[in-house]
C-alpha cells in the first residue's frame, strides 16, 4: 500500500471517499502499511502517494459507489441513474423523500438480501491500478532572494517563492507544508548539510551538533502558489507534491548566491555554499 510518513496521506485519500461517497470525513477510516489488510503495494517513494494509491482509492470509491446506487434503486424501487449520494444517505433524484441512510441499505445488504431481487448483495469494491506508460511529473518555477556579506561569506535567504503545478489538488493545505517542508529541505542541503569524513573514511559529522539542519530561525517566509493542469493519463489528474521543493531549492539558491557574486567576478559551483566557499571564491581565502 502507500504508506503514510508524515505527509497526510491519510487524510487526501480519505477526503476523495468523502467528496465521492457524499459521506462525512470522520466515518471513513483509512488503513496502510499493514500486511494483513493490504496488498504489498511498494511503499511511498517517487512522489507517487497520489498518482498511484489517490487514483487506486477514486477508482475504488467509484466502483463502490455504482453498487450503492445499484442497491438502493432496488429498494427504492427506482432507476440507478437516479439515485444520488449525500450526507451519508441515498435518494432518488427529484424525490428527496424516498431516501435511506448507507447504514440502512448495508444493513439490508447484509441481513435481507432476499430483497434484492437480480442484485449482487455486495457493498465491496477492490480496483487495481497500476500507473500507465506515460508517467507525470510535477512542474514549477523556484525564486530565492539573498543576501551575501563579502566580509564574512555569511547568506542568508531574504525570501522564497515557489510556484508548482501540483495536478488536482485534494488538500490544499498538505500541498503547502509539503512544498515548505521540501524547500527547507533544499535550501539546508545547499547552504549547510554537509558529511565530512577523515582520510580513513570516518565520518565525521555523526551529531546535529556537526551535521548542521536549518531551523525555522534559518529560513524566510516561503510563498506558496499553485496552478491545477490535471495530469492527462492519471485517474483523477494527481501528480506528486513531495519532491518539488527539495529539487527547486537548490538551484534556486546557488543561482541566487553566484548572481549576488557576479559583480566580483566570483561564483560559487560546488554545495553546500559555506562562508568559507564563497570567501575563496572572493579570492579572501587561500584554496586548500
Amino acid at each position: 500500500g502507500v504508506t503514510d510518513q508524515g505527509q497526510g496521506t491519510r487524510t487526501a485519500l480519505a477526503q476523495i471517499v468523502v467528496d465521492e461517497l457524499g459521506v462525512p470525513l470522520e466515518a471513513v477510516a483509512v488503513l496502510s502499511g499493514d500486511t494483513g489488510v493490504v496488498p504489498y503495494g511498494g511503499g511511498t517513494w517517487a512522489s507517487r502517494g497520489m498518482p498511484i494509491g489517490g487514483s487506486a482509492t477514486l477508482l475504488a470509491v467509484r466502483a463502490l459507489r455504482d453498487r450503492v446506487r445499484r442497491v438502493a434503486a432496488a429498494l427504492l424501487e427506482a432507476h440507478e441513474g437516479d439515485i444520488e449520494l449525500a450526507e451519508g444517505r441515498v435518494h432518488v433524484r427529484g424525490s428527496p423523500d424516498r431516501t435511506l441512510t448507507l447504514g440502512q441499505v448495508a444493513k439490508t445488504v447484509w441481513f435481507r438480501s432476499n430483497e434484492l431481487r437480480g442484485v449482487e448483495p455486495s457493498l465491496e469494491a477492490t480496483v487495481h491500478y497500476t500507473n500507465p506508460g506515460a508517467w507525470t511529473f510535477t512542474n514549477g518555477a523556484h525564486l530565492a532572494v539573498v543576501e551575501v556579506d563579502p566580509e564574512t561569506g555569511r547568506v542568508r535567504v531574504v525570501k522564497y517563492v515557489a510556484v508548482d503545478d501540483c495536478g488536482t489538488l485534494v488538500n490544499p493545505a498538505l500541498v503547502d507544508g509539503q512544498v515548505r517542508g521540501g524547500v527547507a529541505q533544499g535550501i539546508g542541503g545547499a547552504l549547510w548539510e554537509h558529511c565530512v569524513y577523515d582520510d580513513t573514511g570516518q565520518l565525521l559529522t555523526t551529531t546535529l551538533m556537526d551535521y548542521a539542519v536549518p531551523t525555522a530561525a534559518d529560513l524566510p517566509p516561503i510563498d506558496v502558489h499553485h496552478l491545477e493542469t490535471p495530469a492527462p493519463s492519471i485517474a483523477g489528474g494527481y501528480k506528486g507534491a513531495g519532491e518539488g521543493g527539495t529539487a527547486g531549492a537548490p538551484a534556486a539558491i546557488l543561482n541566487a548566491v553566484n548572481d549576488a557574486l557576479a559583480p566580483f567576478g566570483a561564483m560559487v559551483t560546488d554545495q553546500p555554499v559555506t562562508p568559507e566557499r564563497v570567501l575563496r571564491a572572493l579570492g579572501r581565502l587561500r584554496r586548500a
